[in-house]
């Protein structure tokens, strides 16, 4: 695995990893070695598992590895948030108002009218 920052022996140290296979009961990632059973986090109420194919930064701390997260994909303006899934659902909550549910838009509202 490649370090990309830390304190050693002292403190955490971060890799990115590319996830080798998910399924129901986890995934394993694969850098210099390959990790399983890595506890997932993420902002709460949203719970999530990385695709085959990801890449995941990876924390270890005291002797544990825990995945931090995913890297995003390019072409989001700053501020917005999108989810998808790999069978093609996608919640897109644009930086402009909109609401982007698969194929459907829902525009902002209006401002000021009545």
């Amino acid at each position: 695995m490649r370090y990309m920052t830390g304190t050693g022996a002292s403190g955490p140290m971060f890799t990115v990893a590319h996830v080798t296979y998910s399924d129901s009961t986890g995934f394993g990632a694969l850098g210099e070695s390959e990790k399983r059973g890595l506890p997932v986090f993420g902002p709460r109420g949203i719970s999530w598992s990385p695709c085959e194919g990801d890449r995941v930064l990876l924390m270890r701390e005291n002797g544990a590895d825990i995945c931090l997260g995913v890297l995003s994909p390019d072409g989001l303006a700053p501020g917005e948030i999108m989810a998808s899934t790999p069978g093609g659902a996608v919640l897109h909550l644009k930086a402009n108002g909109e609401i982007r549910l698969n194929d459907m838009v829902i525009p902002p509202p209006q401002k000021g009218g009545s």
